[in-house]
């Protein structure tokens, strides 16, 4: 990214009030090498916000999807810097590196990383994938009884 272009993206940031999408992709998006901006803009930009501004129609965000907004984004800026620091690439990133990763004790973010591959998985940035972590939880409301046996196994 120019000079210029970090002006413009600053001033276009700064100008943006708290509770809009527009503020997400700040500064997460600028800790980024510069070969990596691209995908880490492309997923921030144009699947994170876009998907919050689509679910949101035109609704303030609340404080929890711009948390995991950020989540997401931080997620994927530290699994592109530490493909920066073992010389990779998401374009080079084989398998066994991506394996590498989620078995390092030092790495962090790895289940919410999980969404940027699988969304560069899906738009042929990347040849590695990883499963998605199913969330088992009721799809209906527990009654009383339920949610009491529930608490009580769970203990």
């Amino acid at each position: 990214m120019t000079a210029t272009e970090h002006q413009t993206a600053q001033a276009r940031t700064t100008r943006n009030s708290p509770g809009t999408t527009a503020g997400v992709a700040s500064p997460l998006i600028e800790s980024v090498p510069a070969y990596a901006a691209d995908p880490g803009d492309r997923y921030t930009i144009w699947h994170l916000v876009r998907r919050l501004r689509r679910r949101n129609n035109g609704r303030p965000l609340t404080a929890q999807q711009l948390m995991s907004a950020r989540q997401r984004t931080h997620a994927a800026v530290t699994f592109l810097n530490w493909l920066t620091a073992h010389d990779l690439t998401l374009e080079t990133c084989r398998q066994a590196d991506l394996d590498r990763w989620l078995t390092d004790d030092s790495a962090t973010h790895r289940q919410t990383a999980g969404h940027f591959i699988r969304w560069a998985h899906s738009n042929k940035l990347a040849t590695v994938h990883v499963p998605a972590v199913r969330w088992n939880v009721p799809t209906q409301p527990l009654d009383d009884e339920q949610r009491t046996t529930t608490l009580t196994t769970a203990a």
